[in-house]
């Protein structure tokens, strides 16, 4: 079985903020969650939100691929203006 870890645990882990977390979450790119229901006094239940900890490793992994500089191609060579000088005079 996987480790669980808490929002607080899961943000620590990735070294991002707890908030960031939470945004990212939000808006549907941030790493698989799941929500437990947890004992509560009060009314309602209480729900936690829990990563596993291999969800974390293979979205961080993701996330950090896609941040790597794709590979340029090399520039082109540019035609010198003493070459276009000679080929306009003749």
């Amino acid at each position: 079985m996987s480790e669980q870890m808490t929002v607080n645990e899961a943000a620590d882990y990735l070294g991002l903020t707890r908030q960031y977390l939470y945004q990212i979450r939000h808006n549907g790119k941030g790493p698989k969650c799941e929500k437990i229901e947890m004992p509560s006094a009060g009314a309602g239940p209480r729900l936690r939100l829990v990563y596993q900890k291999s969800d974390l490793d293979e979205w961080n992994a993701a996330r950090l691929e896609a941040k790597k500089p794709k590979a340029k191609a090399p520039p082109k060579p540019r035609a010198s203006r003493k070459k276009k000088e000679v080929a306009e005079a003749a």
